[in-house]
């Protein structure tokens, strides 16, 4: 360990056990458990949200519990963050991803936050026309999801996770623990469609897993709450599972469906920057991929798992948007889109940052955080800088020949890092 890594570490410990004692209101050693000492799942968002501040950088819940002393939760952010703690260490470099890692990944990725024993639902009635965004996650779904929430004639709420599941207890038990926050989007759905407080939107859930109700069926319960305004399921890691995207279409009456696109570079970049690998905890459950090659991977495997759903769908009801175009020509492309499905343009849906509420940006409680984006506050209006910002960050070309053609086949170029080189050089000059 390096003399900068040695006091990172010191450093890092120091901060932890400071916060965990504001938190937990009680003197805390490195070994102490916080769980032991009074810690919950609310606590450890505490905990987590206040090192974000402090750091300046994404950490997930879930790890608190994977690490439950500050000497267990000092050693995981140092090895999982390096460059957090040390800004000398040095890029990952090109690791291109292989055929046989993408067959392992596949089938990891397909029951990562799914049934096991999923199914099309094929009771009836069809639930009323539904419409769906389908991305890898780290796509800019967020900001689609809430400028759509923008209109009065939709329901945009955060990811819901319903269709992973065939029925609502099944969902619940999976969704436990550490994976508790999962719930939440549905949570803030629900305060929003009855209205109601999270305690009351908790207990009425509860109602319906003890009833056994299935996800089908609750999701046209949700459609009977919204009324005349149309549901839109925003859950990137349906992408994951062909399965579940098979419910989409079968189980709705004449689903429309939002393929957004953006550059694999760009989403692996956002995949890197907040460790998306790490959002359900422990990463000795995870592939021994590195992040980067992981981040990839996600963007490969969603996007060949939604094009090959999406020749079953007739062209009508599907429509393609590229993150791109969305941020740097935001009106044109929401009018476009709001044509497509058939709804109003309204002048509100190109301020996604207002009415918070509303548009279900803040969190179930007063510490958690919007389901989705944790970036999403960060920003103050639509950045068309996202666009390219990952330009900045890589100098080599590591995507595999795969995601390549892949990516030529949703409209992107290869990039050129020779020539982009050379243009930093002559404007640094």
């Amino acid at each position: 360990m390096t003399t900068t890594q040695t006091n990172a570490q010191a450093s890092l410990q120091a901060l932890l056990t400071r916060l965990w004692e504001e938190v937990l209101e009680t003197p805390v050693k490195a070994d102490d458990n916080f769980f032991m000492l009074g810690g919950n799942s609310i606590k450890a968002v505490r905990v987590m949200n206040r090192l974000q501040e402090e750091m300046h950088a994404i950490f997930h819940p879930a790890s608190l519990f994977d690490a439950p002393t500050v000497e267990q939760l000092t050693r995981y952010c140092i090895t999982h963050y390096p460059a957090v703690f040390d800004a000398s260490q040095p890029d990952i470099g090109n690791e291109s991803v292989t055929d046989a890692q993408t067959a392992a990944a596949r089938e990891h990725l397909l029951y990562r936050g799914a049934a096991r024993d999923l199914q099309v639902d094929t009771a009836e009635p069809d639930n009323r026309p539904a419409i769906f965004i389908l991305s890898p996650p780290r796509s800019g779904s967020t900001l689609l999801r809430v400028i759509l929430a923008g209109s009065k004639e939709l329901f945009s709420p955060p990811e819901l996770y319903l269709l992973s599941f065939n029925t609502l207890q099944q969902r619940r038990e999976q969704f436990s623990g550490k994976l508790e926050f999962f719930r939440e989007g549905l949570l803030r759905a629900l305060m929003e469609l009855k209205p109601c407080s999270h305690t009351e939107a908790a207990n009425l859930m509860r109602e319906y897993e003890n009833q056994g109700m299935s996800t089908k069926a609750f999701f046209g319960l949700m459609q009977e709450w919204a009324r005349q305004r149309r549901i839109v399921d925003k859950t990137p890691g349906y992408a994951f599972n062909p399965t579940i995207l098979q419910r989409a279409e079968a189980e709705f009456d004449n689903a429309l469906f939002i393929h957004l696109v953006r550059h694999p570079m760009a989403t692996v970049s956002s995949f890197e920057e907040i460790r998306a690998d790490l959002v359900t905890g422990n990463p000795a459950d995870e592939l021994p991929f590195t992040p980067r090659q992981k981040g990839e991977l996600w963007w490969q495997i969603s996007h060949q798992n939604i094009l090959s759903f999406l020749q079953t769908v007739p062209a009508g009801r599907q429509f393609q948007l590229r993150y791109e175009d969305l941020v740097t020509a935001p009106e044109n492309n929401i009018r476009r889109l709001c044509d497509f499905l058939d709804i109003t343009f309204s002048s509100e849906m190109l301020n996604p940052y207002q009415e918070k509420q509303q548009r279900m940006t803040d969190g179930v409680t007063a510490v958690s955080k919007i389901m989705g984006d944790q970036k999403f506050h960060t920003y103050t209006g639509i950045d068309a800088s996202g666009a390219d910002r990952w330009r900045d960050k890589y100098r080599e070309d590591f995507l595999c020949e795969t995601s390549w053609v892949l990516a030529e086949s949703l409209g992107y170029e290869r990039a050129s890092f020779a020539a982009d080189d050379e243009e930093r050089e002559e404007w640094e000059i």
